[in-house]
């Protein structure tokens, strides 16, 4: 049965269903498929159960759907409802020529590239109920999110956190060994890190409050984060093995959701109250501080 409408995402068109989701494709782009193809995203146990569909076809993955190479610096990932639920997309350079990764009755968001362009991180978890932003302003509508890897060349997809441990936000280290997350313990959330090719997690740090949305510095030196530990959210960084803590913001309402720029030469983060927020930048992190070296 649908379960959206018809939409059009750039150079095809997409319905999603309850077990799989289709795409028309309306216009020939360099890598896809021709002009008037119809593709399967993500076919389900019920369409293999009455053979209509291959089992590889049960694969949720989109690597032949991609009208750009994965690789080459210029491709977006980010989190959209517009097919019904929060599911993984992919685009070109401005948006174009969107594509679905992930196509499950889910709620997937927080993707983050592996630095080789070939997997996804994100969080998976089912609908939640309303949440309320003065107790967590960046608590997201998941019940018991998990980590984990999404190959979208070979489709596989693989969970790293267990089911336990309610975890979002992923951040891959920049030599891909490693991803550090946030996590949800007695109802607040800490720093973990877990090994990206499988193992157990461990804590990174464990201080008072909430510790959310960790980035990996470009050298691997630091992995920045927002905390409540000291009061109202300010951004923080600390080393990989969970010493040397460092407070990086100290005026204004609250910051959240820190990101590096490429070359480690400024960051990102949002300010704001509640989820009525701004983007600002930030330079002159590393220059005589002790973030040199």
């Amino acid at each position: 049965m649908p379960v959206s409408k018809p939409q059009r995402f750039g150079p095809f068109v997409a319905q999603r269903f309850q077990k799989t989701a289709l795409q028309l494709w309306v216009e020939n782009v360099s890598g896809g498929p021709r002009r008037g193809a119809i593709t399967i995203v993500n076919g389900g146990d019920l369409f293999k159960r009455f053979g209509l569909l291959d089992s590889s076809a049960a694969i949720p993955t989109v690597p032949g759907n991609l009208p750009f190479p994965l690789p080459n610096g210029q491709r977006l990932a980010y989190s959209s409802k517009v097919s019904g639920a929060s599911q993984i997309h992919v685009a070109g350079p401005q948006g174009t020529h969107a594509a679905i990764v992930t196509a499950a009755p889910n709620v997937d968001q927080f993707p983050d590239w592996s630095p080789d362009g070939r997997k996804l991180a994100f969080s998976r978890g089912s609908e939640a109920g309303v949440v309320d932003p003065h107790l967590d302003p960046f608590a997201v509508a998941q019940v018991r999110p998990r980590i984990l890897t999404h190959d979208l060349v070979t489709g596989k997809a693989t969970f790293l956190t267990p089911p336990d441990l309610p975890a979002s936000a992923p951040s891959w280290s920049p030599d891909g060994s490693r991803i550090a997350f946030h996590a949800w313990v007695d109802d607040l959330t800490d720093l973990y890190i877990v090994p990206s090719a499988g193992g157990a997690a461990f804590p990174l740090i464990s201080l008072p409050g909430n510790q959310h949305f960790p980035d990996w510095s470009p050298d691997g030196k630091w992995i920045m984060f927002s905390s409540n530990h000291e009061g109202r959210y300010r951004i923080y960084a600390v080393r990989p093995d969970g010493k040397d803590i460092y407070r990086l913001t100290h005026d204004g309402p609250g910051d959240y959701k820190p990101k590096y720029a490429p070359d480690g030469s400024l960051i990102a983060f949002s300010r704001g109250v509640d989820f009525e927020s701004d983007i600002y930048r930030k330079t002159g992190w590393f220059w005589g501080s002790p973030f040199v070296g």
